[in-house]
């Protein structure tokens, strides 16, 4: 594992247009609790990826309690807050979409670089993974992602060592102590800077988030505004309000795995059994713009 700075090549965007960003601290060396969260967000990755493009379950069969199965599974020795549970059930039907079981022989994440810095909740470790494909024909591709991941360590009942995360001196987890991974965004270039989305502002995720809102209570006129020239069919809006309607709570993720060029993925992750909503936010004029799919 390299530590040292990020290299902005692994992170979105660049002089693309992002839309709103907020800028993070300068990194600094890894503590030991940055590189626990670290190992243990690549190997869950790691995990995903082998069940799902190699493997095959039926991540897209319908549901949504396929993906969370699988993430119950190869999560079940790191702890997850809810939002990185949505972005780990994301990326697995992400990846379902992508792969076809007969394509992929083999599949391996591992952390290529970290460090370390802070958002207004605490600390943030930046984490370079390299997802390496093997097909069945053909050579092997290699794919680099930036992300920066938050953690809380909870300690063992009975012991009283903490952590950094919890205020104390010690600056590495006690054994026995579990680190669990709260957060994970997808780490962008804010002209030399890391960032991450602003999740209220005019990035893919904030208007993701505010096409979600149209949906549930706004008119056809405030939905059409997020979609450009191009507009959904009353049906796909009806279905998408239904599932909504359904789940209640959503979480807003954006999934890097699936971005294209200016075209930044979001996936509306629901409550309960009730599938996503899948949504393509193009980044590249003055506004985003939206291309929603169930």
């Amino acid at each position: 594992m390299l530590v040292g700075a990020l290299l902005v090549g692994a992170l979105a965007g660049g002089c693309a247009p992002q839309g709103s960003l907020e800028r993070l601290d300068t990194p600094v060396a890894p503590s030991a609790e940055a590189l626990v969260a670290s190992d243990r967000f690549a190997e869950v990755l790691d995990d995903i990826e082998r069940r799902v493009a190699v493997d095959g379950p039926a991540v897209g069969g319908g549901g949504a309690e396929p993906a969370r199965t699988t993430v119950d599974e190869v999560a079940a020795g790191t702890p997850l807050g809810s939002q990185a549970r949505a972005f780990f059930e994301a990326h697995a039907t992400q990846v379902e979409r992508d792969t076809r079981p007969t394509d992929i022989a083999d599949v391996s994440v591992e952390v290529a670089e970290v460090v370390e810095t802070h958002d207004d909740h605490g600390p943030v470790a930046l984490v370079t993974v390299e997802t390496v494909r093997s097909p069945v024909d053909g050579p092997a591709s290699t794919d680099r992602a930036s992300y920066a991941v938050s953690w809380d360590v909870a300690p063992e009942p009975g012991n009283p060592a903490g952590s950094a995360s919890s205020g104390t001196a010690d600056p590495s987890p006690a054994p026995g102590d579990q680190v669990r991974l709260t957060e994970v965004r997808a780490l962008h270039d804010d002209d030399g800077h890391p960032a991450v989305l602003d999740p209220e502002g005019s990035s893919a995720l904030g208007v993701a988030t505010d096409y979600v809102r149209a949906l549930r209570s706004g008119s056809a006129r405030d939905v059409d505004a997020y979609e450009g020239g191009v507009r959904s069919s009353a049906d796909l809006r009806e279905a998408m309000r239904a599932r909504l309607t359904a789940s209640g709570r959503s979480t807003a993720v954006e999934v890097p795995c699936g971005r294209t060029g200016t075209v930044q993925l979001v996936y509306v992750m629901l409550d309960g059994d009730v599938p996503p909503l899948r949504l393509e936010v193009d980044v590249s004029g003055h506004e985003p713009v939206v291309n929603a799919y169930l």
